[in-house]
């Protein structure tokens, strides 16, 4: 079976200003196939690279180990993920993170 990432429907909310970090450039939404997903933030760091973060939905195991709802399965899946976002955000590739 072929893994396809079709991903569509792109929300993107600018900071607030007032409230937010630095670093914090928004959050945004978007659908992945069948799935909506909400709450991924996209940040800028130090060096001036784009990069996405996922959310915690406040899990903590007895080893005191955060889990994220929802994230890459891995470093393949991520970078899938950060180009179809980051071409429909219009970001150029040499501000993403490699």
């Amino acid at each position: 079976m072929t893994d396809i990432l079709r991903v569509s429907n792109f929300r993107f909310t600018a900071r607030n200003e007032a409230t937010a970090k630095a670093d914090r450039l928004g959050r945004l939404a978007f659908d992945v196939g069948p799935l909506h997903v909400s709450g991924v933030q996209l940040h800028r760091s130090a060096d001036g690279r784009i990069h996405l973060s996922f959310r915690s939905f406040g899990r903590i195991d007895r080893r005191g180990r955060q889990h994220l709802g929802l994230r890459p399965k891995d470093d393949d899946a991520r970078l899938a993920l950060e180009i179809a976002i980051f071409t429909a955000l219009r970001i150029r590739s040499e501000e993403a993170a490699r």
